[in-house]
């Protein structure tokens, strides 16, 4: 088991969720709410049928909870239907978080890009993406 974000996972997920340890412990059968923080040390592992019951808990599926950083990837933008973002939209936020000296370099980035052939956009595809936003 991956137990560094399986750890990082357990904790992450049960602030996210309001639970405390001893809801969880009660969820999961055990006397004692020092199950779970042992769990959330790594100075045990759960069973299998734990991680189970876990993962139903948290609604996330076993290989997301035992190998990816749950945390990093909420973090991450997303686009859902209620607010779709495009990635130009995308872009820019990410623009204006850049101080003065990092919008200028990233400008010319980005036009180093759009006069290089092998980036540029043909018309077609300029067209194409205009279409679909």
């Amino acid at each position: 088991m991956c137990l560094d974000n399986f750890i990082k996972n357990l904790r992450y997920l049960r602030k996210k969720h309001g639970f405390s340890q001893p809801f969880i412990a009660e969820k999961c059968n055990k006397k004692s709410y020092t199950t779970i923080q042992k769990w959330e040390t790594g100075g045990a592992e759960p069973s299998l049928k734990d991680v189970l019951l876990l993962s139903k808990i948290y609604g996330v599926g076993i290989d997301e909870f035992v190998k990816e950083d749950l945390e990093m990837k909420d973090c991450l933008p997303k686009a859902d239907s209620n607010n779709p973002k495009t990635k130009e939209e995308s872009l820019v936020e990410d623009f204006r978080k850049l101080n003065s000296e990092g919008q200028k370099n990233a400008a010319k980035i980005v036009k180093s890009f759009t006069t290089d052939p092998d980036y540029a956009a043909t018309s077609q595809e300029e067209e194409a993406a205009r279409s679909s936003a």
